[in-house]
Order: C-alpha cells, then sequence, then structure tokens
C-alpha cells in the first residue's frame, strides 16, 4: 500500500516540496543560491483518525476491556474519545510521533490502525465463537446468553 497521496491531494505538493527541498540543501555550499527557497513546512499536529462505529451504541457494542493492560488482546491503538451522538471513535496509534507532514491528515502511523480497528470492530460483530469475556462489548455475553437459554430449551 503506497502512503503517499495522490497527485491532485493538496498535501503532494508539502511532500514535493521537501523532497525538492532537501535535495538542493544537499547539493548547494553557503556561498551558492539555490533556485528553490530551502523551507520546510512546520510539521502539523496529528490528528488521529476517526471511525464510525456502526453497530448501534459505542456504551454497548465497543468492547472496552480490550485496553485493559491485563487483557491478551491488544488492539495496537489507544481510545482517545468516544461520541455517543454520532457513534464516532477517536483513536491515535501507540507509535504516533503527535505530528504529521500533511495538514489535517493522520500519520503515517496512525493511517496503519484502521485495518485494526476494523478487525475490533469484526469480534464485536461476532456473537458466538471463542470470544474471551475479558474482550467481549456489553452486549455480546447478553446475546450469548440469550443464545445458551434458547438451546436449553429446546432440548
Amino acid at each position: 500500500m503506497c502512503n503517499q497521496p495522490p497527485a491532485s491531494h493538496p498535501a503532494r505538493k508539502y511532500l514535493t516540496r521537501a523532497i525538492t527541498d532537501t535535495i538542493l540543501a544537499s547539493h548547494t555550499t553557503p556561498s551558492s543560491t539555490p533556485l528553490i527557497p530551502t523551507s520546510i513546512p512546520p510539521p502539523q499536529p496529528c490528528p488521529g483518525v476517526v471511525i464510525q462505529w456502526d453497530l448501534g451504541s459505542l456504551y454497548h457494542t465497543y468492547p472496552f476491556p480490550i485496553h485493559d493492560p491485563t487483557s491478551r488482546f491488544k488492539p495496537g491503538y489507544i481510545l482517545l474519545s468516544v461520541d455517543p451522538a454520532t457513534c464516532r471513535i477517536h483513536v491515535r496509534s501507540l507509535s504516533c510521533t503527535g505530528t504529521s507532514l500533511y495538514p489535517a491528515l493522520p500519520c503515517s502511523s496512525c493511517q496503519t490502525t484502521i485495518p485494526l480497528i476494523k478487525i475490533v470492530l469484526d469480534r464485536a460483530r461476532t456473537f458466538t465463537g471463542k470470544l474471551s469475556r475479558n474482550t467481549m462489548s456489553h452486549v455480546q455475553p447478553k446475546e450469548r446468553l440469550y443464545l445458551a437459554e434458547r438451546k436449553l430449551k429446546k432440548e
């Protein structure tokens, strides 16, 4: 997967300019005048990643216990905030440096959390299987109990 923005993306000019400036800076002497100014845009704060949680109420469907340090399942990101009104979660990678090269875009470390969040989302959709109770959402044990009761009533 390529981490470069598409050619039409406004952040592309910052990357191109930074590469050009770096090359010119390494090939110029103090007495020579570069053709392009050698200023690199300052790093921007990394905003992290905001993901839409489409399973309903975050308080019922998000598996908060996975963030417990004693949990065997490690999500690979830090949960910064949840917005119950819009069902969105705001996360940051464990290896985020806090800065990004592009304005309003997450750093490359935070961009790698998107597949990790998809794994957590898929696990939260699962009501059966061998999920540890320490990694379940609030609704998953209730659903597992309901399925067990239905199975017992059939017998």
